[in-house]
């Protein structure tokens, strides 16, 4: 290929092979693209891009590594390294260092560079997780409160969303986003730990609408047995948080 004709590289039209059937690439000289779900991930060149990767790319590092995949341009040995150079410059992949250094070099380049990527992953995923959840959940409470109270347990009324709680992702986001965070961080346990004690308090969340619920069917159920009232007001006097749960009618039972 004319190393003057980059601009005519399409990478997305390319073949390509996913990094688990690299046994497949073949054997021609060209450049080579690792390629990310989004991004071209790092640049390099061979006389034999099957060889290549046999012999010097060790993929164990590699981040999410079912969503890598190999392309391939295939081209002259002539001029190769400058194409490759050509259109590093025109790329820019995340991955690539020095041009000009060897085979355990380039290696060991890659590796720190991926481990730099995955502890970026990993923080990134843990502040999305905890920033968007710490105050909402403390915040829930009211929310849920609010909406027993409004409600009065009637289907046609909307319960919260995410938005209602101040969380700017959905649940379902946010669960995808643990999984991502579960595999970035390949079962380190002081991290899961974190993530059980978020899905807990987001379980707690549902039980506090829950709990609204069983407080208000209780006084409603119980409002003529004198004995059980007397027990839910030295309770809610007790703890005056539960006012909360109950509705506008309910509270009236349990007036100062």
């Amino acid at each position: 290929m004319d190393i003057y004709c980059i601009n005519e590289v399409n990478i997305t039209e390319l073949p390509k092979v996913a990094v688990s059937n690299r046994s497949n690439l073949p054997e021609v000289a060209g450049v080579y693209f690792v390629l990310g779900r989004t991004e071209i991930l790092y640049i390099g060149m061979s006389t034999n891009i099957k060889d290549r990767w046999r012999r010097h790319h060790k993929l164990e590092f590699l981040v999410d590594k079912r969503d890598v995949h190999i392309a391939w341009l295939e081209a002259s040995t002539n001029g190769l390294r400058e194409l490759e150079n050509k259109l590093i410059n025109k790329y820019d992949p995340i991955l690539n260092g020095s041009l000009n250094c060897g085979p355990d070099e380039e290696l060991e380049t890659l590796k720190d560079k991926l481990r730099e990527l995955k502890l970026e992953k990993i923080n990134y995923l843990i502040n999305e997780i905890t920033i968007r959840l710490k105050d909402p959940v403390r915040k829930g409470i009211r929310v849920l409160a609010e909406f027993a109270a409004d409600s009065n347990y009637k289907k046609e009324v909307k319960e919260p969303t995410t938005d209602d709680f101040g969380l700017l992702l959905t649940f379902a986001q946010l669960n995808r986003n643990i999984r991502e965070l579960s595999d970035a961080i390949e079962g380190q346990k002081s991290v899961l730990k974190e993530i059980s004690k978020i899905a807990k308090e987001l379980t707690e969340i549902v039980n506090w609408k829950e709990a609204a619920y069983n407080l208000n069917n209780l006084v409603e159920s119980n409002r003529n047995d004198l004995t059980t009232m007397k027990k839910l007001s030295i309770l809610i006097a007790d703890h005056p948080e539960l006012r909360n749960f109950l509705t506008e009618e309910n509270k009236k039972e349990f007036n100062e």
